[in-house]
C-alpha cells in the first residue's frame, strides 16, 4: 500500500501526462482548421487571379501568409508536446521527489515485512514449545494411568477388609475396592454384588389354552419346588379366563 506522499506524486504525474496529451490533441485540431482555411484562401486567390482583381488578390495573399505563420506556430507547439511525451512529462524536481517517496515506501514495507518474519518465527517457536508440552503431558497421563491401573494389585487386601469378598472374581474385587476407596460402604458394595449373583424369587404367570391344563399343571408341579408359588391362567373353549393357584 503506497503512502499518501507517493500516491499523491504518482497521481500528479498521471494528471500532468493527461494534460499534455489533451493540449496536443487541441493543437492538432487547430492545425487542421488552419490548413482548411489556407486551402480555402488559395481557392479564393485562384478565382481572383482568374478575374484579375488585383486588390482582392493582395488581401487574400496577406491572409494566407498570416495563416501560414499561425500554422507554423501551432506545428512548433505540437512538436514540443510530442517531444515532452516522448521523453517524459516530469521535470527533474518532480522525479527526485517521486524517487525519494518510493525509497521511503520501500523502507517502510521492508520494516513491516521483517516484523512479520519475526512474528512468524516467534509463533513457530511457541508452537514447538506447545507440542513439546503436549508430549510431556501425554507421558504423564500414561504414567499416571499405568499407576492407576496398578492399584488393582491391591485387590487382595479385600480379604483383610471383609473375607466375604473372596468369593468374587478379580474384576468384581477391583470394583468393590475402588468403591470402598472412594468412600462407599463395604457392606452395601458386597450386598449389591451378592444380589446380582443370587437374584430374589420372581413369581411367574403361565397362560394355558385348550384341554391341556392338567398335563401342564403336572409338569409345573414337577419342575417347580412346592415352596414356589405359580399363577396359571387358563383359557377354555368358551374363551373364559380362569386362575389356578399352585402350592
Amino acid at each position: 500500500m503506497f503512502n499518501k506522499s507517493l500516491e499523491e506524486l504518482m497521481d500528479k504525474a498521471f494528471e500532468k501526462k493527461k494534460k499534455v496529451e489533451s493540449l496536443l490533441e487541441g493543437v492538432k485540431r487547430e492545425v487542421a482548421a488552419v490548413e482548411d482555411s489556407i486551402q480555402l484562401q488559395n481557392q479564393t486567390l485562384v478565382e481572383l487571379e482568374i478575374e484579375e482583381e488585383k486588390s482582392g488578390q493582395d488581401a487574400c495573399k496577406k491572409e494566407i501568409r498570416k495563416l501560414i505563420i499561425q500554422k507554423d506556430e501551432l506545428n512548433s507547439r505540437m512538436k514540443a508536446y510530442q517531444e515532452q511525451l516522448k521523453r517524459g512529462v516530469l521535470n527533474q524536481k518532480e522525479m527526485d521527489a517521486l524517487r525519494k517517496a518510493y525509497s521511503r515506501e520501500h523502507e517502510l514495507m521492508e520494516e513491516e515485512l521483517n516484523g512479520f518474519y519475526s512474528e512468524r518465527k516467534e509463533t513457530e517457536n511457541q508452537i514447538r514449545q506447545l507440542e513439546n508440552k503436549a508430549k510431556e503431558l501425554q507421558f504423564k497421563i500414561e504414567m499416571l494411568s499405568n499407576k492407576k491401573s496398578g492399584l488393582s494389585k491391591n485387590r487382595n487386601i479385600l480379604t483383610c477388609l471383609d473375607p466375604r469378598t473372596e468369593r468374587f472374581d478379580f474384576l468384581i474385587k477391583e470394583q468393590i475396592l475402588s468403591g470402598w476407596f472412594k468412600g462407599h460402604d463395604m457392606e452395601a458394595l458386597i450386598a449389591k454384588e451378592m444380589n446380582k449373583q443370587n437374584p430374589p424369587e420372581v413369581k411367574r404367570d403361565v397362560f394355558v389354552f385348550g384341554e391341556e391344563l392338567k398335563i401342564v399343571e403336572q409338569e409345573m408341579i414337577e419342575q417347580n419346588p412346592p415352596e414356589v408359588k405359580r399363577d396359571v391362567f387358563v383359557v377354555g373353549d368358551n374363551r373364559k379366563i380362569g386362575r389356578t393357584r399352585m402350592w
